[in-house]
């Protein structure tokens, strides 16, 4: 009977425990009560098991973990079985159980692979950790993985008392997980009624009543991100930036039309399309060219654009291999032309679709900022068309990339069911104001037209054609039309009937372009992007340039 008793009491001295175990003894800060087996603590937390493991001497870390506590834009492509990490300057993809995955698209060894573990997928913490800001260590006599924040700062506590047992639960009187001695520092996590949660630095989190510790409590928070170390580098702001577009229709054979553009310091030609679901991308460009503006000092961001096509957008967006092979590509035309930066135009996207846009330009990217190129992507002002405004995440886009370009123009569109101006200042003006809480002003390059478009409207139908500047000019001129000034637009407006048909134009001259590049200077916005080159009067680039500096 006596035996019973003691064997009673022993199952209901480990049932209280849980899945904690005693052991007895313990200096300062060493565990009295430890975890039973292996486990793992994320600041105050203990993990779930299945978010972690130790296999031959590596730590792993689920791909939930990850995604929920490091990083919410790691990935993981079910169709390839591959996780992608974009990340500062680096991209990296890992296939599960492979010994090789890529950085940058350059293969690498992997010696521990990733597995698939009761449904979990987990990652060895050597291919990737070094890329956030935490420290993982293993603390062989406990068999416990700790892993802490070095982008935070956590509040301590100083122990008062002679001895002092962080206990498992507010009460005094549960089990006691680690002793400490007077002078003793902890980190302090969370207040309660009577106690604070701590934890010693190698031990399991648990509970102190308040009067035995001392805060080091500098702000009214228990933890704080760090700010940037004073001895950092602080980045100057770049140029105003005056970028156009150099349409390129095919091959170029020769650097024939690169040409001095006063205050032009960007040029953008629309060297590269994809053009297949696979990722091939048509290269359109030519090294003399390059090299001619080179010369001249002017940085080339070759723009890469989708074919405007949905369907091709959806099967190369959608796969991991095909945005690679797309990277890849890029990288190398970069090497090839000595290009300074890449200008992501896609368009006519479904918007089911948006989350992968922003993938691919998160991928592409990490690998430019790996070799200090520029990123840039071409957005449209917010409206209800889902294929043309509703895929771009502005917010997110812009926290990615280095510069956003706002095409405001197209108001009225080619097809558009009445007449009206390609880019209205007030429309342009009231366009900007609506993005200025999705992308940072500093960021921003505002699109501008170079061209208009005639409208003919005859039985009730209304039709149009872009045009230049010189045509323009020369359809008012022909046709002795008398223009007025706008003062909504902020532009001439012309219009006259012929033959039946009713004739109008808005038409972009100096006027109208000094107008809306002023915006550049009222709100501080990173620059101007002219669509495109050949569409101006050579007066025009004159007349920016001494607008914008």
């Amino acid at each position: 009977m006596k035996k019973l008793l003691i064997l009673i009491l022993i199952m209901a001295l480990l049932a209280a425990g849980g899945a904690l175990l005693l052991r007895s003894g313990g200096s300062s800060g060493r565990p009295i009560v430890t975890l039973e087996g292996l486990n793992a603590i994320y600041e105050d937390k203990i993990l779930d098991a299945s978010d972690f493991d130790r296999i031959d001497g590596q730590v792993y870390l689920s791909f939930d973990f990850v995604k929920e506590n490091l990083d919410n834009t790691i990935r993981f492509e079910k169709g390839e079985n591959t996780v992608i990490i974009a990340k500062g300057n680096e991209l990296k993809r890992l296939p599960l159980n492979s010994s090789t995955g890529t950085l940058n698209e350059k293969e690498f060894s992997i010696r521990d692979p990733l597995i698939e573990k009761d449904g979990k997928i987990l990652l060895p913490i050597e291919v990737f950790i070094y890329q956030y800001d935490v420290t993982v260590r293993y603390i062989e006599e406990q068999q416990l993985i700790i892993i802490d924040r070095t982008d935070t700062a956590y509040v301590e506590g100083v122990v008062l008392k002679e001895e002092l047992s962080i206990r498992r639960e507010e009460d005094e009187k549960s089990d006691a997980l680690s002793n400490l001695t007077k002078g003793d520092r902890i980190y302090v996590y969370e207040e309660y009624a009577k106690s604070y949660k701590v934890r010693a630095e190698t031990g399991v989190p648990g509970y102190v009543p308040k009067d035995a510790i001392k805060l080091d409590l500098k702000t009214d928070k228990f933890k704080h991100t760090l700010l940037p170390r004073e001895n950092e580098q602080v980045v100057s702001s770049p140029p105003t930036i005056n970028l156009t577009w150099d349409y390129t229709y095919g091959k170029l054979e020769d650097g024939s039309t690169a040409q001095h553009i006063p205050g032009v310091n960007v040029i953008a030609p629309t060297w590269f399309s994809v053009t297949d679901g696979s990722g091939t991308v048509v290269d359109k460009g030519n090294w003399e060219y390059a090299k001619k503006y080179h010369d001249m000092g002017v940085a080339i961001w070759g723009t890469i654009d989708n074919s405007f096509d949905k369907d091709i957008t959806k099967a190369f967006l959608a796969s991991s291999s095909s945005r690679g092979r797309i990277i890849a590509q890029i990288m190398d035309y970069i090497k090839l032309y000595d290009l300074q930066g890449i200008n992501i135009d896609f368009e006519n996207i479904e918007e089911d679709d948006r989350e992968n846009l922003v993938q691919f330009t998160r991928e592409l990217t990490a690998c430019l900022k790996s070799i200090d190129k520029v990123s840039s992507i071409d957005v449209t002002p917010v409206s209800d068309s889902a294929e043309w405004s509703r895929v771009y995440d502005r917010k997110t886009l812009s926290s990615i990339v280095d510069y956003v370009v706002v095409m405001a123009y197209d108001q009225h569109w080619a097809s558009s069911p009445v007449a009206g101006s390609v880019a209205q200042y007030k429309w342009v003006e009231g366009s900007i104001n609506g993005l200025f809480k999705s992308i940072p002003v500093e960021k921003m390059i505002l699109g501008i037209p170079l061209y208009t478009r005639l409208w003919i409207e005859e039985n009730g139908q209304v039709t149009s054609k872009a045009i230049g500047m010189e045509e323009a000019k020369k359809f008012i001129d022909e046709n002795g039309i008398q223009t007025f000034w706008d003062e909504d637009s902020r532009q001439h407006f012309g219009t006259i009937e012929k033959d039946g048909k009713t004739y109008k134009i808005w038409l972009e001259t100096e006027e109208s372009i000094v107008h809306k590049a002023s915006l550049v200077t009222k709100y501080g916005l990173a620059g101007v992007g002219t669509w495109r080159k050949g569409f101006e009067q050579p007066h025009i680039w004159q007349a920016l340039e001494k607008s914008l500096f």
